[in-house]
Protein backbone atom coordinates (compact mmCIF):
# COMPACT_ATOMS: atom_id res chain seq x y z
CA UNK A 1 0.00 0.00 0.00
CA UNK A 2 0.61 3.46 -0.85
CA UNK A 3 0.02 6.29 1.84
CA UNK A 4 0.00 10.01 1.25
CA UNK A 5 -0.31 11.84 4.42
CA UNK A 6 -1.21 15.30 3.68
CA UNK A 7 -4.17 13.44 1.08
CA UNK A 8 -6.48 16.47 1.65
CA UNK A 9 -3.92 19.41 0.79
CA UNK A 10 -2.79 20.74 -2.95
CA UNK A 11 -0.06 18.36 -3.29
CA UNK A 12 -1.75 15.16 -1.82
CA UNK A 13 -4.70 15.42 -3.80
CA UNK A 14 -2.46 15.51 -7.42
CA UNK A 15 -0.41 12.28 -6.01
CA UNK A 16 -3.77 10.11 -4.75
CA UNK A 17 -4.85 11.03 -8.32
CA UNK A 18 -1.70 10.50 -9.92
CA UNK A 19 -0.65 7.26 -8.20
CA UNK A 20 -3.91 4.60 -8.88
CA UNK A 21 -4.19 2.46 -5.29
CA UNK A 22 -2.74 5.01 -2.91
CA UNK A 23 -4.23 6.17 0.31
CA UNK A 24 -4.85 9.15 2.03
CA UNK A 25 -3.88 9.89 5.47
CA UNK A 26 -4.79 13.02 7.31
CA UNK A 27 -7.90 14.10 9.45
CA UNK A 28 -9.95 14.45 6.61
CA UNK A 29 -8.85 11.48 4.90
CA UNK A 30 -9.85 7.58 4.11
CA UNK A 31 -7.30 6.47 6.24
CA UNK A 32 -7.48 8.80 10.04
CA UNK A 33 -4.27 10.61 10.86
CA UNK A 34 -3.04 13.46 13.36
CA UNK A 35 0.47 14.36 12.88
CA UNK A 36 -0.25 16.06 16.38
CA UNK A 37 -0.16 13.14 17.73
CA UNK A 38 3.02 11.20 17.94
CA UNK A 39 1.53 7.92 19.62
CA UNK A 40 -0.91 7.82 16.57
CA UNK A 41 1.17 7.92 13.81
CA UNK A 42 2.91 4.72 15.24
CA UNK A 43 -0.77 2.78 15.45
CA UNK A 44 -1.53 4.04 12.43
CA UNK A 45 1.51 3.08 10.20
CA UNK A 46 1.68 -0.89 12.59
CA UNK A 47 -2.05 -1.04 11.06
CA UNK A 48 -1.82 -0.02 7.80
CA UNK A 49 1.90 -1.34 7.19
CA UNK A 50 2.68 0.44 4.29
CA UNK A 51 5.21 -0.24 1.19
CA UNK A 52 5.75 3.09 0.78
CA UNK A 53 5.05 6.53 3.07
CA UNK A 54 4.47 9.69 0.63
CA UNK A 55 4.94 12.64 3.37
CA UNK A 56 3.27 15.82 2.25
CA UNK A 57 1.58 17.05 4.87
CA UNK A 58 2.75 20.04 6.80
CA UNK A 59 2.18 23.42 8.41
CA UNK A 60 3.85 25.49 5.41
CA UNK A 61 2.53 28.69 6.29
CA UNK A 62 5.38 30.31 7.22
CA UNK A 63 3.46 33.38 8.78
CA UNK A 64 1.49 31.10 11.26
CA UNK A 65 4.48 28.65 12.02
CA UNK A 66 6.28 32.06 12.53
CA UNK A 67 4.03 32.52 15.40
CA UNK A 68 3.13 29.05 16.24
CA UNK A 69 5.74 27.53 17.03
CA UNK A 70 5.74 24.65 19.04
CA UNK A 71 3.05 23.56 16.54
CA UNK A 72 4.71 23.40 13.64
CA UNK A 73 7.71 21.91 15.70
CA UNK A 74 5.89 18.94 16.55
CA UNK A 75 4.13 18.93 13.04
CA UNK A 76 6.99 19.90 10.85
CA UNK A 77 9.48 17.77 12.42
CA UNK A 78 8.57 16.18 15.20
CA UNK A 79 5.98 14.19 12.85
CA UNK A 80 8.69 13.52 10.53
CA UNK A 81 11.12 11.88 12.71
CA UNK A 82 8.35 9.57 14.20
CA UNK A 83 7.02 8.26 10.17
CA UNK A 84 11.10 8.16 9.49
CA UNK A 85 11.92 5.66 12.08
CA UNK A 86 8.26 3.90 11.47
CA UNK A 87 8.86 3.44 7.67
CA UNK A 88 12.84 2.19 8.78
CA UNK A 89 10.77 -0.28 11.17
CA UNK A 90 8.67 -1.18 8.31
CA UNK A 91 11.39 -1.53 5.32
CA UNK A 92 8.98 0.83 3.19
CA UNK A 93 10.25 3.77 1.39
CA UNK A 94 9.68 7.35 2.10
CA UNK A 95 9.24 10.06 -0.17
CA UNK A 96 9.20 13.94 2.21
CA UNK A 97 8.42 16.36 0.69
CA UNK A 98 10.63 19.49 1.67
CA UNK A 99 10.94 23.36 0.93
CA UNK A 100 13.10 25.79 -1.53
CA UNK A 101 12.93 27.74 2.60
CA UNK A 102 15.89 25.37 3.75
CA UNK A 103 17.75 28.17 2.01
CA UNK A 104 18.53 31.72 2.75
CA UNK A 105 17.89 33.28 -0.64
CA UNK A 106 21.02 34.89 -1.06
CA UNK A 107 21.79 33.30 -4.44
CA UNK A 108 19.23 31.37 -5.52
CA UNK A 109 19.60 28.44 -8.28
CA UNK A 110 20.21 26.32 -5.39
CA UNK A 111 21.67 23.10 -6.20
CA UNK A 112 20.85 19.98 -3.79
CA UNK A 113 24.67 20.65 -2.32
CA UNK A 114 24.07 23.93 -0.82
CA UNK A 115 24.62 24.70 2.71
CA UNK A 116 20.94 25.15 3.69
CA UNK A 117 20.32 28.69 6.29
CA UNK A 118 17.02 29.19 6.73
CA UNK A 119 15.84 32.81 7.46
CA UNK A 120 12.15 31.70 8.98
CA UNK A 121 10.95 28.79 11.33
CA UNK A 122 8.87 27.02 8.86
CA UNK A 123 12.33 26.66 6.88
CA UNK A 124 14.08 25.98 9.80
CA UNK A 125 11.50 22.41 10.56
CA UNK A 126 11.37 21.56 7.56
CA UNK A 127 15.49 21.70 7.14
CA UNK A 128 15.36 19.71 11.19
CA UNK A 129 13.14 17.42 9.49
CA UNK A 130 15.26 16.55 6.38
CA UNK A 131 18.04 15.97 8.90
CA UNK A 132 16.04 13.81 10.70
CA UNK A 133 15.17 11.25 8.07
CA UNK A 134 18.82 11.25 7.11
CA UNK A 135 19.70 10.07 10.79
CA UNK A 136 17.31 7.57 10.84
CA UNK A 137 18.40 6.08 7.77
CA UNK A 138 16.48 3.24 5.72
CA UNK A 139 14.99 3.88 2.29
CA UNK A 140 13.98 7.69 1.47
CA UNK A 141 14.20 10.24 -1.24
CA UNK A 142 13.81 13.99 -0.06
CA UNK A 143 12.01 16.33 -3.19
CA UNK A 144 12.24 19.64 -2.31
CA UNK A 145 10.04 22.50 -4.10
CA UNK A 146 8.63 25.91 -4.54
CA UNK A 147 5.75 27.83 -4.44
CA UNK A 148 3.42 24.81 -5.54
CA UNK A 149 -0.15 26.13 -7.05
CA UNK A 150 -2.28 23.54 -8.87
CA UNK A 151 -6.48 24.10 -10.25
CA UNK A 152 -8.20 23.47 -6.49
CA UNK A 153 -7.77 25.33 -3.60
CA UNK A 154 -5.51 23.97 -0.67
CA UNK A 155 -6.64 22.74 2.51
CA UNK A 156 -4.73 25.10 4.72
CA UNK A 157 -3.40 27.80 2.43
CA UNK A 158 -3.74 30.30 0.15
CA UNK A 159 -3.68 28.41 -3.44
CA UNK A 160 -1.41 31.55 -5.51
CA UNK A 161 -2.48 30.93 -8.47
CA UNK A 162 -6.05 31.01 -7.77
CA UNK A 163 -6.04 33.97 -5.33
CA UNK A 164 -4.60 35.53 -8.64
CA UNK A 165 -7.76 34.28 -10.89
CA UNK A 166 -10.46 34.79 -8.35
CA UNK A 167 -8.91 38.47 -7.65
CA UNK A 168 -8.71 39.44 -11.35
CA UNK A 169 -11.97 37.89 -12.46
CA UNK A 170 -13.58 40.06 -9.96
CA UNK A 171 -12.17 43.33 -10.70
CA UNK A 172 -9.96 43.75 -7.89
CA UNK A 173 -6.89 45.03 -8.01
CA UNK A 174 -3.79 42.94 -6.50
CA UNK A 175 -0.15 43.83 -4.93
CA UNK A 176 2.53 41.25 -5.95
CA UNK A 177 5.81 41.69 -4.90
CA UNK A 178 9.00 42.09 -7.38
CA UNK A 179 11.90 41.27 -5.15
CA UNK A 180 10.98 37.77 -4.22
CA UNK A 181 11.91 34.71 -6.77
CA UNK A 182 10.83 31.21 -6.78
CA UNK A 183 10.75 28.06 -9.05
CA UNK A 184 6.73 28.31 -8.73
CA UNK A 185 5.75 24.64 -9.61
CA UNK A 186 2.25 23.08 -10.40
CA UNK A 187 1.21 20.11 -8.28
CA UNK A 188 0.19 17.78 -11.13
CA UNK A 189 3.86 18.21 -12.75
CA UNK A 190 5.17 17.75 -9.14
CA UNK A 191 3.03 14.79 -8.76
CA UNK A 192 4.00 13.20 -11.77
CA UNK A 193 7.52 13.26 -10.55
CA UNK A 194 6.57 12.05 -6.99
CA UNK A 195 4.95 8.72 -8.64
CA UNK A 196 7.96 7.99 -10.67
CA UNK A 197 10.44 8.57 -7.35
CA UNK A 198 8.19 5.72 -5.88
CA UNK A 199 8.04 3.70 -9.01
CA UNK A 200 11.60 3.61 -9.51
CA UNK A 201 12.95 3.94 -6.00
CA UNK A 202 14.93 6.90 -6.50
CA UNK A 203 16.69 7.58 -3.37
CA UNK A 204 18.49 10.78 -2.07
CA UNK A 205 17.88 14.78 -1.96
CA UNK A 206 16.49 16.69 -4.79
CA UNK A 207 15.15 19.62 -6.44
CA UNK A 208 11.46 18.86 -7.88
CA UNK A 209 10.34 22.24 -9.21
CA UNK A 210 8.85 24.22 -11.62
CA UNK A 211 11.87 24.87 -14.43
CA UNK A 212 12.03 28.74 -14.17
CA UNK A 213 12.89 31.66 -11.47
CA UNK A 214 10.60 34.33 -11.30
CA UNK A 215 9.26 37.16 -9.34
CA UNK A 216 5.57 36.69 -7.60
CA UNK A 217 4.66 39.34 -10.23
CA UNK A 218 6.14 38.00 -13.17
CA UNK A 219 4.04 34.72 -12.29
CA UNK A 220 1.20 36.49 -11.89
CA UNK A 221 1.33 38.64 -15.17
CA UNK A 222 2.25 35.20 -16.81
CA UNK A 223 -1.06 33.89 -15.42
CA UNK A 224 -3.16 36.30 -16.13
CA UNK A 225 -2.09 36.53 -19.62
CA UNK A 226 -2.72 33.07 -20.24
CA UNK A 227 -5.73 32.95 -19.04
CA UNK A 228 -6.78 36.04 -20.67
CA UNK A 229 -7.38 38.36 -17.54
CA UNK A 230 -6.76 41.97 -17.00
CA UNK A 231 -3.01 42.36 -16.04
CA UNK A 232 -3.72 46.31 -15.21
CA UNK A 233 -5.19 45.20 -12.44
CA UNK A 234 -1.54 43.47 -10.73
CA UNK A 235 0.63 46.22 -9.67
CA UNK A 236 4.43 45.95 -7.82
CA UNK A 237 5.37 45.59 -4.68
CA UNK A 238 8.60 45.51 -2.44
CA UNK A 239 8.95 42.58 0.58
CA UNK A 240 8.90 45.65 2.57
CA UNK A 241 5.36 46.27 1.97
CA UNK A 242 3.96 43.40 2.44
CA UNK A 243 2.41 42.99 6.19
CA UNK A 244 3.87 39.36 6.82
CA UNK A 245 5.13 38.27 10.22
CA UNK A 246 7.59 35.51 8.76
CA UNK A 247 11.09 36.61 6.55
CA UNK A 248 10.96 35.43 3.06
CA UNK A 249 14.21 34.58 1.17
CA UNK A 250 14.88 37.00 -1.42
CA UNK A 251 16.25 34.84 -4.60
CA UNK A 252 15.21 31.02 -3.07
CA UNK A 253 15.32 29.03 -7.06
CA UNK A 254 16.17 25.70 -7.50
CA UNK A 255 18.07 24.48 -9.68
CA UNK A 256 16.56 21.16 -11.35
CA UNK A 257 19.42 20.05 -13.72
CA UNK A 258 19.71 17.11 -11.52
CA UNK A 259 16.21 15.59 -11.93
CA UNK A 260 15.93 17.08 -16.20
CA UNK A 261 19.41 14.00 -15.59
CA UNK A 262 17.83 11.56 -13.94
CA UNK A 263 13.78 11.89 -14.04
CA UNK A 264 12.32 11.19 -17.10
CA UNK A 265 9.02 13.08 -16.05
CA UNK A 266 10.23 16.82 -16.95
CA UNK A 267 10.23 19.99 -14.38
CA UNK A 268 7.62 22.00 -16.43
CA UNK A 269 8.90 25.44 -17.79
CA UNK A 270 6.35 27.76 -16.31
CA UNK A 271 4.39 28.98 -19.79
CA UNK A 272 3.96 25.03 -20.21
CA UNK A 273 2.89 24.77 -16.50
CA UNK A 274 0.18 27.60 -16.76
CA UNK A 275 -1.20 25.94 -19.98
CA UNK A 276 -1.68 22.73 -18.50
CA UNK A 277 -3.59 24.62 -15.21
CA UNK A 278 -5.64 26.83 -17.98
CA UNK A 279 -6.50 23.21 -19.14
CA UNK A 280 -7.61 21.71 -16.07
CA UNK A 281 -9.47 24.64 -14.90
CA UNK A 282 -10.92 24.41 -18.16
CA UNK A 283 -12.34 20.80 -17.93
CA UNK A 284 -13.57 21.88 -13.83
CA UNK A 285 -16.15 24.45 -15.22
CA UNK A 286 -17.18 22.13 -18.53
CA UNK A 287 -17.77 19.28 -15.65
CA UNK A 288 -19.29 21.88 -13.14
CA UNK A 289 -22.17 22.83 -16.11
CA UNK A 290 -22.78 19.79 -17.91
Amino acid sequence: MIVVTGGSGLLGKAILREIKGSKGACRNCEIFLDLRDLDSIKVVMDRVRPEVVIHAGALSNADYCETNREEAYLVNYRASRVLAREAKRLGAFLVFISSDYVFDGEKGGYVEDDPPNPVNYYGLTKLAAERAIGEEGGHYAILRTSVIYGPWEARLKENFALWIIRNLKEGRGIRLVVDQISSPTLNLNLARMVRETVERRIEGVFHVAGDEAVSRYEFGIRLAETMGLDTSLITQSLTSQMNWVARRPKNSSLNVDSVKALFRERSLRLSEALRELRSELSSKIVINIS
